[in-house]
């Protein structure tokens, strides 16, 4: 949907909500929908292979009131840059996870951002602090499996705690991360990861550095 600001006098000129939805072709019977707008408004069967959601865009008619996504650079593991190309293998999680405190086989994940994407929105509102204020940078995370410390975290505190499910016996299965970040202003930004959850892998050490170990940061 989507129509005019009421007041023409409003830099930001229009804004449209996007509906968008993406799936893998098995769980949409292997073919792709013949009715795209159909398809848009039913919602995802399995949510693990499918995902549908809402961009909201605006138009900025003043150059000045143009603003620009977040720019996401990376993910840490305990300090160890996560190169996309690398599947590390962690364990089952093992342990009662309470908020901020986690047990055995959590994985310890940082965001990283350029902080120059985070943009001036404006002067500082609270007269007893100066210099000027910037957007907030909010991350949610997501998983296909396993669960996480916290739904959401943001810039002054970024680091989560990602929680590999129990697969109840089977050796070995993979389950694929995102992180979103958004910056309350429409800018949004995400990235995406895999890891290899067993049964058998250490609970100790950094998983990256098993896989190469050496990635700057790995002992």
């Amino acid at each position: 949907t989507g129509g005019a600001n009421a007041d023409p006098s409003d830099a930001s000129g229009f804004e449209l909500t996007v509906r968008f939805k993406v799936a893998e072709a098995g769980s949409e019977g292997g073919t792709c929908p013949s009715d795209g707008l159909a398809w848009l408004a039913k919602p995802c069967v399995d949510r693990s292979r499918c995902l549908a959601g809402y961009k909201k865009i605006a138009l900025a008619l003043d150059p000045k009131d143009a603003h620009s996504n977040p720019k996401l650079q990376g993910l840490e593991i305990d300090g160890v840059a996560w190169p996309e190309d690398v599947t590390p293998t962690v364990s089952c999680y093992r342990g009662d996870s309470e908020f901020g405190q986690v047990g055995q086989g959590a994985v310890n994940i940082t965001p990283l951002w350029d902080s120059e994407s985070q943009e001036v929105i404006g002067p500082n509102p609270d007269p007893t602090k100066s210099g000027v204020l910037r957007e907030t940078m909010l991350f949610s995370w997501f998983s296909t499996a396993g669960d996480y410390d916290k739904q959401r975290s943001y810039d002054e505190v970024p680091e989560n705690a990602f929680l590999p499910p129990d697969y109840g016996g089977k050796v070995s299965q993979t389950a694929r991360l995102w992180v979103v970040v958004r910056d309350g202003r429409n800018g949004t930004a995400w990235l995406s990861r895999q890891v290899e959850v067993r049964s058998d892998a250490p609970l100790d050490g950094n998983p990256l550095c098993r896989v190469d170990p050496a990635l700057e940061g790995c002992p």
